[in-house]
């Protein structure tokens, strides 16, 4: 059992963030989807008092453009890259469930039915296709077995949102908005993965020139400069950038970590130090609460005190990640000198 759960453990901490992303935002937009559309046959039929043919014909034309349109969205992720493809279709998507829910004349249904299939078409290919660019081939099948199953556990819950919030009954616009704001979030989350992968590359390379610790300690004082950045600026450029600022400070001190872990583990305990590595989650446990207590004492207009704290907390990692350094380095050097009077032994 126990050896189950490390290789468990090793698998899903092998998985890139973006990928990551990808499945969450899966999550995320299946259950936003199965929240109103199994119901929207009953919605037209009983709200809105469209005939059945005519119902039947509007479900059915999503279908259809979605079929012959699901070549054109991976072409164009080819084309335009995923996540302009992937943000756009989203967006849009969002946009097609607020007019499900004030749409009057029957003509709109099947222009919004049509563009329902139409923005699943396009997305659905590029965010497989980002899946894959984004996963070594040894993890696709682990990758894309926590995709479907997060289809299927939205497909699980969707519904019951669904109905808990009306849906097919006279309170249907409820769920219609609801959905829209779903895929509004992950259209953002997606612009925000686009700036990861932008920036993840480019700085991995640049730190190869360098030892893993010092990419962490840098990864730290990114990191909470940036946060300060985001509670101390108004203009939105300036945002853009503490945000780039603290997503290239989260790339190096959790990708940077990963690695590092993998290269410290001995093979046969690598899915238990990728395991104990689920302890960083503590600390965002206790500040999800201390964040809270600090708005409540200090007030949501102290932004910049509030994130100035919240940077020295970021910069409390640098002395740690420095001894961290200072222990691999003495460890490296004694395993090199033991290996040089092996080898000398071996020569004798």
């Amino acid at each position: 059992m126990i050896k189950k759960a490390n290789r468990l453990a090793q698998t899903f901490n092998g998985f890139h963030p973006v990928a990551w992303g990808v499945i969450v935002g899966t999550l995320l937009a299946r259950t936003g989807f199965f929240m109103t559309i199994p119901f929207l046959g009953i919605y037209l039929g009983k709200v809105k008092g469209i005939d059945p043919a005519t119902v039947g014909a509007i479900l059915g034309i999503s279908l259809f453009i979605g079929t012959w349109s699901s070549f054109v969205g991976g072409a164009l992720s080819d084309r335009l890259g995923r996540y302009p493809v992937m943000i756009a279709s989203m967006a849009v998507w969002g946009f097609v469930f607020v007019g499900f829910a004030f749409a009057e004349a029957t003509w709109l249904f099947f222009a919004l039915s049509a563009m329902n299939g139409l923005c699943r078409s396009i997305f659905e290919p590029a965010a497989r296709a980002l899946l894959a660019d984004v996963t070594p081939a040894e993890k696709r099948t682990d990758a894309f077995n926590a995709r479907y199953f997060a289809i299927n556990l939205g497909g699980a819950i969707g519904p019951l949102i669904g109905l808990k919030l009306g849906a097919g009954g006279t309170t249907s616009a409820a769920p219609f908005l609801l959905s829209a704001s779903i895929y509004g979030v992950y259209a953002v989350l997606l612009v925000y993965f686009g700036v990861v992968l932008a920036l993840q590359y480019p700085l991995s390379r640049f730190m190869k020139r360098f030892p893993a610790m010092t990419a962490l300690k840098l990864g730290c004082l990114l990191f909470g400069l940036g946060l300060f950045g985001l509670g101390a600026f108004d203009h939105v450029v300036l945002l853009v950038l503490a945000m780039a600022v603290f997503t290239s400070g989260e790339i190096l001190c959790f990708v940077i970590g990963d690695v590092l872990i993998g290269e410290i583990a001995p093979e046969h305990l690598r899915g238990t130090y990728y395991g104990a590595s689920g302890f960083a989650y503590i600390g965002q446990s206790v500040c999800a609460w201390f964040g809270g207590y600090l708005l409540k004492e200090l007030g949501f207009d102290q932004g910049m005190l509030i994130f100035g704290i919240l940077m020295l907390l970021a910069f409390a990692a640098f002395p740690f990640f420095h001894r961290g350094q200072q222990l691999r380095s003495r460890q490296t050097k004694l395993q090199a000198a033991s290996a040089a009077i092996r080898s000398a032994n071996a020569n004798a």
